[in-house]
């Protein structure tokens, strides 16, 4: 279904729907304001009835709503039919319902931290899922039971007082639905596995508005989807079942930062003894970034390296290797093996994405040479749109996709991430050509896409699943979404 054809629900046309209004306490607020209609549907447990809360395009708050939906700060072009805020599985139920029966295409979204916002799609019923927000722990079978508006940060902090870990995205804030959906490459994922090998079960809304369980024996093709074809999943995902595992007994991190025309060589040398380098390390190498060298912000090379270990002579040992590299003299920073906690470790990160950009992101599994890709970037990585902008090689080699798994690009020897930002919509194509050309130099060499950072809006791909991937979805789809009731991916549109 095109969203162009979406047919157009005027209030009044709702107030005269089949799902009836609810009254008084339907009315909420939302910045100060009663902006909202509640749809109203009898839950079957004799309590009240359910009422999610509805925000339609035209209405008072709509467009403070739509952005704040958006936690990039260039907001799309891209306008809901309605928003419709579940707090509550039984509100997904209802919402999914309504729309199926109104003629409006559903777009759910959890925390909303994809910078291309691929959730914000024209006339349909943008479903925002952020308020559902539990967690539930089973230290014993070491599985935490978690709805799609927990973020990573959040659920750390529930695991660890039990001695567990679940391998989150770098940034506290990024939700665990569109990370664990997308592949999700979070802390030593060499050691500890993708975010998507993780997942065990998934509970979701399907297009005929069942509330349903998937695992592997279960409705495999909601698991399925789920590990890896993030927004092209056919139905609501309410609950995610991770599975945990034990904290590492010891957290290190190095830093070396070098002179920015060293990156040809730094890059060489990283592939060469990449097959060599510990699981238990997780390799971030930045060919550009801005960095803080004798108190001024300067354009730099360098490594940020983290080890996650049983002991912290092995964390120790697992680093040492970069203390052979040959340009250490060079460094303009050099920390090694410093102890750590999650709270460095994200702040950290943080620094490097922080909130408040208009960003413009690309990124690939690719299999690549040192000389390749000097080859290949040279020019682009010596010309950034901007000192801001980066471009990031991570280390994939041993990673492989779980079983029953639509993630596609895995097994690869690296993932590039490249994000730029702009000051102003009117610079917007300078950091958005940047990007979408350092990925398009990388394509001849691409496995995959990674979903929780894809761009087929501005870089469409010839596959976004494999093949033999892409034919299984298709046939999923006609079986269990024929009409299109859920958006699907995001390619192309402006």
């Amino acid at each position: 279904m095109n969203p162009k054809d979406i047919k157009r629900i005027s209030r009044r046309g709702f107030l005269e729907g089949s799902l009836s209004l609810a009254v008084g306490s339907a009315v909420s607020t939302f910045a100060g304001r009663a902006v909202a209609y509640g749809l109203q549907t009898d839950n079957g447990s004799g309590r009240a009835p359910v009422a999610p809360k509805m925000v339609w395009k035209g209405d008072e708050g709509y467009e403070f709503l739509r952005k704040a939906n958006v936690w990039n700060l260039r907001k799309p072009n891209r306008f809901p039919a309605v928003i419709v805020e579940a707090k509550s599985e039984a509100e997904v139920v209802a919402a999914v319902n309504f729309a199926r029966e109104k003629g409006l295409q559903i777009s759910p979204k959890g925390t909303g931290h994809h910078r291309n916002a691929n959730f914000m799609r024209d006339g349909s019923m943008l479903l925002d899922l952020s308020g559902m927000t539990g967690i539930e722990v089973d230290a014993q079978k070491r599985i935490a039971m978690v709805q799609p508006g927990v973020r990573g940060g959040q659920l750390l902090s529930a695991i660890t007082p039990h001695g567990l870990f679940f391998p989150t995205a770098h940034e506290p804030t990024v939700g665990i639905s569109g990370y664990v959906m997308g592949g999700g490459l979070g802390w030593c994922w060499r050691r500890y596995g993708i975010g998507s090998a993780s997942l065990e079960a998934v509970d979701v809304v399907t297009a005929d508005g069942e509330l349903i369980h998937s695992n592997d024996e279960i409705n495999p093709d909601y698991i399925w989807c789920a590990r890896g074809a993030s927004s092209g999943m056919p139905g609501a995902v309410t609950k995610f079942y991770l599975r945990l595992q034990p904290l590492s007994a010891s957290m290190q991190r190095s830093k070396y930062i070098f002179p920015k025309e060293l990156w040809p060589d730094l890059t060489k040398w990283l592939m060469d003894i990449q097959p060599h380098i510990s699981k238990d390390v997780e390799v971030y190498f930045f060919p550009h970034i801005k960095s803080k060298v004798a108190g001024k912000q300067i354009p730099t090379a360098g490594f940020w390296l983290t080890a996650m270990s049983d002991s912290s002579e092995q964390a120790k040992r697992s680093l040492s290797i970069f203390e052979e590299c040959p340009f250490i003299d060079k460094a303009l920073e050099h920390e090694f093996a410093k102890e750590a906690d999650m709270k460095t470790l994200f702040n950290q990160f943080s620094t490097a994405a922080p909130a408040g950009r208009r960003y413009f992101t690309d990124s690939s599994y690719f299999n690549i040479s040192g000389d390749q890709l000097v080859n290949e970037l040279s020019d682009l990585i010596d010309n950034p749109p901007s000192d801001d902008a980066v471009f990031l090689l991570c280390s994939t080699l041993g990673i492989a996709p779980r079983p029953n798994s639509s993630l596609t690009g895995l097994p690869a020897k690296w993932m590039s991430f490249t994000s730029a930002s702009s000051p102003t919509p009117e610079e917007d194509n300078v950091a958005r050509d940047w990007t979408v050309n350092v990925g398009k130099a990388i394509e001849p060499y691409a496995t995959g896409v990674p979903m929780m950072e894809q761009n087929f809006l501005h870089r469409p791909v010839k596959n976004i699943l494999s093949p033999e991937k892409w034919a299984k979805y298709q046939s999923l789809l006609a079986k269990r979404d024929p009409d299109n009731l859920f958006t699907g991916f995001l390619v192309g549109q402006g």
